[in-house]
C-alpha cells in the first residue's frame, strides 16, 4: 500500500472513531431539562444540596397573580397553561395565564379587542348571578370537540344552589360564555357516558340526585337523571365528601364510574363499546334489579355484574374519610385507592390485588381481583383546608417526583399548617408489613403484589415511605389550599405547583437519584372533528378525554413491569391534574415494549415504543365494520437537541468521507497515468 492511502486510511478509521464515540457521548449522556431557570436571588442555589427552590418570581407567579383553580392546554402549544382566581376571597372571576416556552415564564394573554372572547371572564356578566354569587369549582374539558380546551365553572347563589356556566376557549387562552347548565354542583366527573368519544357530565345535585349532562353531537347538552332501582334507591350520594371518580378499576382497560355513597364506593362497570358504555342508564333501559350484584357484597372482588360496592376499610363516609386518591401506588398496573382520615390519622391505601398481566394481555379482568387495606401512614394529620369559605376535605396527591416509577404522596399537613412530601422507595422482598408504635412516621412498610411463583400466592415486596427532609422550603410554606406535581415545560420533570389563598407558586424540582431513569407520557383525544386541521408544521390543536386508561409494559431490571393511569379519573373542586399520563421509568432493557389504550372506541394496542417522548392518539372516525380507526403521533421532546447534533455529526461524516474517497481517487488516478508513461503504455 502507498504511503498516501496508507495515510488516507488512517485518517478515515480515526474519523469513524471519532464520529462513534461522540454519537455514544449523545445518546448516553444524562438527560437534562431542556431550559433550566437560575436560582432566584432568595433561593439556595440549584448545584447546593437543596433540590427544591421557589422559582415562583421568575416564572411570573407569586402574591398577587391568584390562586390556581386548574391546569391544562389553553393555548395549544403542548405546554400547561393555568387557570386562576385572581381574588379567592371574592371568588367572582378567571382569567387564563399561558406558559410561554421561549421566555421561560406564566403571562397574561391578550385578546383581540373586536372579538366576543375575553381573557378574564366575570360574574358580574351574568344577570343570573347576584353580588354574592361565587365560584366554586372549575373543570376543563373539549366541550364541541374542536380541539381546543373550554373551561367548566359550577356556581354556588346567595340560597346555597348551584349552576354552571361553559366558557369557550379560542386556542389563544381567551375565554367566551356559552351555556348554562342548571342544578350543577361542584361534585362533577368529566366522563364520556354514551361511548361517542365526546366529554360528559355527571354530578350530583343539591337534591342528591345522580344527574347526566350528555354533550349532543350540535354541542348543546342534554340532563338526564339517573335513578337507580330498588335497593340502591337508598344509597345517597355524598356531597361534601364526594369521592366521584372515572377511573378503571377492575383492569380491563375500560374506565368505570366510581361514586360515593352512604353506602361505600359504588363501581359501576364499563360495559365497553359494544353496549354503549353507559348508555342504557343514562336513557332509562335497564332495570337494574334484573341483574345487580348483591350490592352487600363486601369482598370488592370480581365482574359478573354490572356494578358492586366496595366494603368500608376502603371508604367509608361515616367514620371521617376525605377524597379517595385513585391511582397505580404499587406500580402493578392495576388502580389504587388512597384514603386520609383526619381523625384516625392515617393514610390507608387499598391495593387492587390479581394475577400479574402477561405480554398481549394487558386489558384482561382477572375474576380473582380485591382490595386489601393497609395502612401506609400513621400519626399523620392530613387536613381539610379553605378555599374562600368553602371547606376542601382531605386528599391525596400523587406524582413521580423522582420518576423512579413509584407514586410519592403530597399532602397538606395539618399539625404544621405545611406541604409534606413522601417518597416511596424499595425496602426489600418478603418484608412483613406491621405499624410500629412509637416509630416515626417516616418509616412505615407496606406490602406489593409481586408475581406468581409457579401459579402459586403472590410474593410480596415491600416500600419504605420516606419523608422528603432535604427541601426544607417545602416545609416553609404557609397556608396552602392544595398542591399537585405538574410537568410544566413537558420534559417528564415534576415540580410542585401550589395554591394558597393569596398567590400561586412554584416549587422547582431539581432531583433525580437515578441516573438511568427517564420517562413516557401518553394522551389520548376525543372526538375527532371537521375543524382539526393540519398546520403549517403538521400540528394539530388536541385536548384529552377524561377516562382514557393506558398500559405501559417494558423489561426492567427484575422481569416484566406494567404500569397504569387513567387520564383526568377525578375533576372535582380543585383536583389541579393535567389529563396527559406521565409513567417513570427505571433501568429499563429497551424500548416500551407494548402499549395499551382504553377508553371510548374501544382497547388498541402499540408495541415498540421509545421513552422519553409524548404519544398522542388520535381517532380517527369509525370503521364500517365497528371499532375506532387511530392515528399515533410521536413527540420527542426529550432529546430533540441531542439528536440534531448527532445528525449533524453524521452528515459531515458522510461529506468528508465522500471527499476523502475522491481524494483516494485522484491520487491512485495520477499514479496509474505516471505508470503508464514509465513503462511507455498508451
Amino acid at each position: 500500500m502507498h504511503a498516501t492511502q496508507r495515510s488516507v486510511a488512517i485518517f478515515i478509521f480515526f474519523f469513524f472513531f471519532a464520529s462513534s464515540q461522540l454519537t455514544s457521548a449523545l445518546l448516553t449522556q444524562p438527560r437534562r431539562d431542556k431550559q433550566r431557570p437560575p436560582p432566584a436571588p432568595h433561593s439556595i442555589s440549584l448545584l447546593s444540596t437543596d433540590y427544591l427552590t421557589d422559582q415562583s418570581a421568575y416564572v411570573g407567579l407569586g402574591d398577587g397573580v391568584g390562586s390556581v383553580i386548574a391546569v391544562g392546554d389553553f393555548t395549544t402549544d403542548r405546554y400547561t397553561d393555568l387557570l386562576v382566581i385572581p381574588h379567592s376571597k371574592i371568588m367572582r372571576s378567571v382569567r387564563v395565564l399561558a406558559w410561554n416556552h421561549h421566555t421561560f415564564s406564566f403571562t397574561r394573554v391578550s385578546c383581540p379587542a373586536n372579538s366576543s372572547y375575553r381573557s378574564t371572564f366575570s360574574l358580574n356578566a351574568l344577570s343570573s348571578a347576584p353580588p354574592d354569587s361565587k365560584i366554586v369549582s372549575a373543570a376543563l374539558f373539549d366541550a364541541d370537540s374542536d380541539g381546543f380546551l373550554d373551561a367548566l365553572l359550577s356556581i354556588r347563589l346567595p340560597d346555597g344552589s348551584h349552576f354552571g356556566v361553559i366558557l369557550r376557549g379560542n386556542g389563544l387562552g381567551c375565554l367566551q360564555l356559552d351555556s348554562v347548565l342548571p342544578g350543577l354542583t361542584p361534585q362533577l366527573v368529566i366522563m364520556d357516558a354514551n361511548d361517542d368519544m365526546r366529554s360528559d357530565i355527571f354530578f350530583i345535585s343539591d337534591q342528591s340526585e345522580r344527574v347526566f349532562y350528555i354533550n349532543q353531537p350540535s354541542g348543546q347538552f342534554t340532563r338526564k337523571v339517573w335513578t337507580p332501582d330498588p335497593p340502591l334507591h337508598l344509597c345517597t350520594p355524598t356531597r361534601q365528601e364526594s369521592s366521584n371518580a372515572f377511573v378503571d378499576i377492575n383492569g380491563d382497560c375500560e374506565p368505570d364510574l366510581v361514586i360515593s355513597s352512604s353506602c361505600g364506593l359504588e363501581v359501576w362497570f364499563n360495559q365497553g363499546l359494544h353496549k354503549r358504555s353507559f348508555s342504557r342508564w343514562v336513557y332509562g333501559q335497564q332495570h337494574f334489579a334484573k341483574d345487580l350484584h348483591d350490592f352487600t357484597n363486601t369482598s370488592g372482588a370480581g365482574d359478573s355484574a354490572p356494578m358492586l360496592v366496595l366494603n368500608a376499610s376502603v371508604w367509608n363516609p361515616h367514620n371521617g374519610d376525605g377524597q379517595a386518591t385513585f391511582a397505580d401506588f404499587n406500580a402493578d398496573g392495576s388502580i389504587d385507592i388512597a384514603v386520609a382520615n383526619p381523625v384516625t390519622r392515617q393514610v390507608r391505601i387499598s391495593y387492587n390485588l390479581r394475577r400479574p398481566y402477561v405480554e398481549k394481555k394487558l386489558c384482561s379482568v382477572d375474576s380473582s381481583w380485591h382490595f386489601q387495606t393497609r395502612v401506609a401512614l400513621s400519626d399523620i394529620h392530613v387536613s381539610d383546608t379553605a378555599f374562600g369559605d368553602m371547606r376542601l376535605r382531605s386528599r391525596i396527591r400523587t406524582g413521580d417526583f423522582n420518576y423512579d416509577g413509584k407514586l410519592d404522596l403530597l399532602l397538606v399537613d395539618g399539625d404544621s399548617g405545611t406541604l409534606s412530601l413522601f417518597l416511596a422507595k424499595s425496602a426489600g422482598s418478603n418484608a412483613m408489613w406491621y405499624p410500629r408504635p412509637g416509630k416515626p412516621v417516616e418509616r412505615i412498610l407496606f406490602p406489593i403484589t409481586g408475581r406468581l411463583e409457579n401459579g402459586g400466592s403472590p410474593t410480596t415486596k415491600s416500600l419504605l415511605y420516606t419523608k422528603f427532609s432535604e427541601g426544607p422550603l417545602l416545609y416553609s410554606i404557609e397556608d396552602p389550599i392544595a398542591a399537585s406535581f405538574i410537568d410544566l415545560d413537558e420534559n417528564g420533570r415534576q415540580h410542585i405547583l401550589v395554591s394558597q389563598a393569596h398567590g400561586t407558586r412554584l416549587i422547582w424540582n431539581s432531583y433525580q437519584d437515578k441516573e438511568d431513569a427517564v420517562y413516557f407520557k401518553a394522551t389520548g383525544v376525543n372526538a375527532a372533528h371537521s375543524s382539526w386541521r393540519s398546520t403549517k408544521d403538521g400540528s394539530q390543536a388536541f385536548s384529552p378525554l377524561p377516562g382514557n386508561t393506558f398500559k405501559v409494559s417494558y423489561g426492567g431490571r427484575f422481569g416484566r413491569e406494567t404500569h397504569t393511569c387513567t387520564q383526568c379519573p377525578q375533576t372535582g373542586v380543585l383536583s389541579l391534574q393535567s389529563c396527559s399520563c406521565l409513567f417513570g421509568i427505571t433501568r429499563i432493557a429497551n424500548y416500551i415494549e407494548e402499549m395499551a389504550m382504553g377508553g371510548s372506541g374501544g382497547v388498541r394496542t402499540w408495541t415498540n415504543l421509545m421513552p422519553n417522548a409524548l404519544a398522542v392518539i388520535w381517532p380517527q372516525g369509525r370503521r364500517p365494520q365497528g371499532g375506532v380507526k387511530w392515528k399515533v403521533s410521536y413527540l420527542s421532546k426529550g432529546r430533540d437537541g441531542q439528536m440534531k447534533r448527532i445528525v449533524f455529526v453524521l452528515c459531515v461524516t458522510l461529506v468528508m468521507l465522500f471527499f476523502a474517497i475522491l481524494y483516494i481517487h485522484t491520487v491512485e488516478g495520477r499514479e496509474a497515468n505516471a505508470e503508464k508513461l514509465d513503462f511507455g503504455y498508451t
